[in-house]
């Protein structure tokens, strides 16, 4: 069989279609009508060539295809790309796909707290920044593992212990006597997509013994532009459902924003983007800044 994949956005694409295939047609079944032969498993091998670089017409590419299937036969229930360097990104991609996964039981991933700080060094509120404290290659930062863990829909689970493990870090604090602190944590981009995110926020703030205005979620600038009717309708949910949380605009300044929707936004927060900010002394950043201020 040949499968055609006309749009997909980089190479590693394919091979996220490839292992879903795998995985599908590799699940026992049985016929009925033959009781006595159950859990009948199939064995799947795929080769994958990429327009342009494995051919530009269909004799090459599926020769290549062809060739990179049989590799694929030898490693059984795999897929293989016909050139050794995406091999090797794919099996470097699927080992991380497989390190999620672990991780999330192993309790590899762990948070780091940002303070957040007002005009005279107060700390008014802590910002939760996840972190992967990876076996072999040590501490890794969001962007290594969040993309993946997106494109392999791991991204619920993984933000809903993120949302976790930070208000009950808070709720430590308040407990301390530092009941005044709120805190922020980011919503990836695939989690406004979930059907039950309100009530998910909803239930972790009201089994950490924290009320709602003691969180803030952030999300990009990027994100909400995506697609800007959806992302006000999710935002107007999370705050009705959630009465008192609020909702920060992050790396505001970068992603082009349509006034015209900022207006309707139910945002409490714009977070200037640290492009700017990190070089506040030039004259045109300063602007952009003074801007946004008074945008705000």
């Amino acid at each position: 069989f040949t499968i055609l994949l006309p749009i997909i956005k980089k190479p590693e694409d394919a091979s996220i279609v490839a292992r879903r295939v795998i995985d599908t047609l590799t699940q026992p079944f049985s016929i009925e009508g033959w009781e006595s032969i159950k859990n009948i498993r199939l064995g799947v091998s795929i080769g994958i060539a990429l327009v342009p670089r494995d051919g530009t017409d269909k004799t090459a590419l599926l020769r290549n295809a062809d060739s990179a299937m049989y590799k694929a036969k030898e490693k059984g229930n795999s897929y293989v790309f016909f050139t050794e360097e995406m091999n090797d990104m794919a099996m470097e991609r699927l080992l991380m796909e497989e390190g999620i996964r672990r991780a999330l039981g192993a309790n590899e991933f762990e948070l780091y707290f940002q303070p957040i700080v007002d005009s005279t060094g107060v700390i008014t509120s802590a910002e939760a920044l996840i972190r992967w404290n990876h076996p072999k290659h040590g501490l890794l930062l969001p962007d290594r593992f969040i993309p993946l863990a997106e494109d392999i829909d791991l991204i619920k689970p993984l933000g809903t212990w993120v949302l976790s493990a930070a208000c009950k870090q808070l709720k430590s604090l308040h407990d301390l006597g530092f009941d005044d602190l709120a805190m922020a944590v980011n919503l990836a981009p695939a989690q406004l997509d979930q059907r039950d995110l309100s009530d998910t926020i909803g239930n972790i703030i009201s089994r950490s013994g924290l009320k709602p205005s003691d969180l803030r979620l952030e999300l990009t600038e990027t994100t909400i532009m995506e697609n800007p009717e959806r992302s006000r309708q999710k935002i107007e949910m999370i705050k009705a459902m959630n009465n008192g949380i609020t909702v920060a605009i992050d790396d505001f300044g970068t992603g082009y924003s349509s006034l015209a929707y900022l207006t309707r936004y139910a945002v409490d927060f714009l977070k200037i983007d640290r492009s700017f900010v990190i070089q506040m002394d030039d004259g045109d950043n300063s602007k952009v800044i003074q801007t946004i201020i008074n945008l705000g």
